[in-house]
Order: structure tokens, then sequence, then C-alpha cells
């Protein structure tokens, strides 16, 4: 059996917080205001579940700047996923037909416990990964790893849908049949033409 791996950020997720960095930084390109954010290193440890709430909120504060309290930054940062697009539990529902279903996300305890539609996430697949309760971030090849071993099937039968082009390559070097897409659109679009809806 295939096993259909979602990211859920810019896949099943609508996320507004990569425009919000940039109105934060002052940065009107919002590919460096991504890699600014994704390359801090209390981003990284956030998100790997090796620090507090509160030890994140006051350095990312002081790290970027922001011109905010700590508690004002975690009411907004809480805000960032919109939930689950319009069509993603369908799209999830679909596939799991015929298939396993999963997602791997790099995420945190805030947005992965307090996010809109967290509780609907959580019901919706057959296995969840979260970086901040495994310890590993994509694109590391032992967060992949990880998820192949706990799933139990050879990789080559795990197809990856992530919105990002470096975790779809860590993916396919790895075995995986991975994909970067963005929206719920491309992604019954590409499982559509692989035969797995």
């Amino acid at each position: 059996m295939t096993v259909v791996l979602f990211d859920l950020g810019n896949v099943l997720v609508e996320v507004t917080g990569y425009r919000v960095i940039a109105d934060w930084l002052g940065e009107s390109n919002l590919d460096a205001a991504v890699a600014h954010w994704l390359e801090s290193p209390i981003v990284q440890r956030f998100e790997r579940g090796q620090c507090s709430v509160e030890t994140f909120a006051t350095a990312i504060v002081a790290d970027l700047k922001i011109d905010q309290t700590p508690s004002k930054f975690i009411a907004a940062f809480k805000a960032w996923p919109q939930g689950l697009s319009a069509g993603a539990a369908e799209l999830v529902e679909d596939a799991s037909r015929s298939n396993t279903v999963a997602c791997f996300s790099n995420t945190n305890a805030i947005h992965w416990n307090s996010q809109t539609d967290h509780e609907k996430i959580r019901s919706i697949f057959d296995a969840t990964f979260a970086s901040h309760e495994i310890g590993l971030v994509k694109p590391e090849r032992a967060a992949f790893q990880l998820v192949v071993d706990h799933l139990g099937v050879p990789p080559e039968d795990i197809v990856f849908l992530d919105d990002a082009e470096q975790n779809a390559a860590a993916a396919r070097a790895l075995g995986i049949q991975g994909y970067q897409t963005f929206g719920v659109e491309e992604a019954r679009a590409i499982l559509t033409d692989l035969n797995l809806l």
C-alpha cells in the first residue's frame, strides 16, 4: 500500500506568517524574510522542541528586533496558521480510501496545539509527524529516515507533497517520491496523475 505523506503549511493549511515576518523586518523580498526566519537558531531549537514557548518568544523578539512584548508576539504567532484550506480534509479523505495517509510538518508547540482545526488535523491522518515532537526537522535526512522507519514501508512506496523544493529533494534523496506542490488543487492533481485517488 502507498503512503501519501502531506506537509501541512501551504499544502493543506493556509499560513500567513511569512508575510508578517517580512513586515516586521521591513523586508520587501518575501524569500529573504523566510530565509532569515528559518535560519534563526532559536526558530530551529523551537521547531525541534528544545526550548519553551517563553524562551522562544523572548529570544525571537530580540533577534528580529520586533516592537512587541513576548506575550503579544505569542498572541500574534498563534494566528499564523489559518486552518485547513477549502477542500483539504476532503482530499485527505479521498486519498485515504486506497492509501495510508500521514502528515509531516516542521512545526512547534504553539501551532500544533493551538491552530485552527488542530483537532481535525490529528483526526484525518493515520499517522502524524510533528518536528517538535520527533526532535528533527525537514530537510534533515534523519527526519525522513525516522518517518520511513515508523511507517514501516519502503521509501519508494511513499509519496511526499511539500511546498519547499529542498524538502521534496531531501525526500527523493532517500528514495521517497517527493513533489513540490502548493495548495489543495495542485496536490490533488499530482495524486490524480499518480492514480492514487
